[in-house]
């Protein structure tokens, strides 16, 4: 039996959600599906800090290979990754959202930038407390989302929910993710329902997002109900 939102209860939820924190923590990746939009997107998140070769290769093969980096601004603004519309963070400080960032890769330790091992390398330099600015170089193949805390915090969108999740998980607000690809229709993202098989057919924990913004945020002690 395929699952909906509608089929998930309240503690399936929690521990739905335990699942996902225990494996991002734990090197692992888990599936994200936005059950808040009618298009039903998913995608495949792993904590930066942790990524290895290995999970890497995973998101690229179970997902588009358009791999993302959700960070915080307190991680764009000490790495110095710049907003592509010019918004710059130290002016505008309190803008609130996400917004896409000029690619990076890492300084050191990568060839071309485009392999999974590469991109694997440049996430754990980026969720690195101790990397600054020079150890990177820009543009690059992976490619940053800089999103505000109160968006982290109240994640309404698949890239804030990764984030969201990757940040209770490990303590470090950078979340890898990319977006689940159908497995029946070469030209089309996955649906609700095929990134629910997905993750069963890869053994891979799934949550929704709709789980992430009430769980998380109580946790936060954010939400006002």
């Amino acid at each position: 039996m395929i699952l909906s939102n509608a089929d998930i209860k309240p503690s399936a939820e929690a521990d739905a959600v335990d699942r996902a924190l225990c494996a991002l923590a734990g090197e692992e990746c888990v599936v994200l599906i936005d059950d808040l939009s009618p298009t039903g997107a998913a995608t495949i998140v792993a904590a930066a800090r942790t990524i290895t070769t290995t999970r890497m290769a995973t998101l690229i093969r179970l997902g588009s290979g358009f791999v993302e980096i959700g960070v915080d601004y307190g991680i764009a603004r000490r790495l110095q990754i710049p907003i592509m519309a010019g918004i710059d963070l130290n002016d505008t400080p309190t803008v609130q959202g996400e917004f896409s960032g000029v690619g990076v890769d890492a300084t050191t330790g990568v060839s071309t930038g485009i392999s999974a091992a590469d991109r694997a390398r440049t996430a754990r330099v980026i969720a690195s407390p101790n990397s600054t600015s020079a150890d990177l170089r820009r543009p690059g193949h992976l490619l940053p989302v800089l999103i505000s805390d109160l968006a982290a915090r109240q994640p309404e969108s698949l890239r804030t929910g990764a984030l969201a999740l990757a940040r209770e998980a490990t303590n470090v607000p950078a979340a890898v993710h990319c977006e689940l690809t159908s497995p029946s229709r070469d030209t089309e993202m996955a649906t609700m329902h095929e990134a629910f098989q997905i993750a069963r057919r890869n053994r891979i924990p799934a949550v929704t997002l709709s789980s992430i913004h009430v769980l998380v945020g109580k946790s936060w002690g954010l939400n006002s109900d």
